[in-house]
């Protein structure tokens, strides 16, 4: 699927959607995303699900209610590709789904991190709904 390319209603504003991924935001042709390739920066997006901050001082391991999961630093939804679900002139879906103790590849192992695979035990889902709002 190409980039998705939503305009404003004023015509001020362009969002650029890939996979899923906000990729730019031009706001009178001002950039105000964070491009992928920067020092420091793998995704646009700063998607941080079921952990935000380091895990590293506890082994990568984090407690829940059900059972021990391995999480590296702001979780595996980043781990996560998106599916398309529907657009419209001013706002397009996307969605991430996870089912509980399914193992997932850390993308940082093994040069960030010495876990290859992370997993969570519970599901979910992650609608990412993006759309342009007249606010007066």
């Amino acid at each position: 699927m190409e980039p998705l390319i939503l305009i404003s209603p004023d015509k001020n504003s362009i969002i650029k959607i890939d996979k899923g991924e906000l990729i730019s935001f031009l706001k009178n042709k001002e950039e105000l995303i964070h491009q992928k390739g920067q020092p420091g920066w793998r995704n646009s997006d700063t998607e941080m699900f079921p952990v935000i901050g380091p895990t590293d001082a506890n082994n990568f391991l984090v407690s829940t209610p059900k059972g021990d999961a391995i999480q590296d630093q702001h979780g595996l939804l980043r781990e996560l590709t998106y599916s398309f679900m529907e657009n419209g002139a001013y706002f397009a879906v996307f969605q991430k789904e996870y089912n509980a103790n399914s193992s997932i590849k850390n993308s940082k192992f093994p040069k960030k991190s010495p876990r290859e695979k992370l997993f969570w035990p519970y599901d979910f889902r992650f609608k990412n709904h993006t759309n342009y709002q007249t606010i007066p």
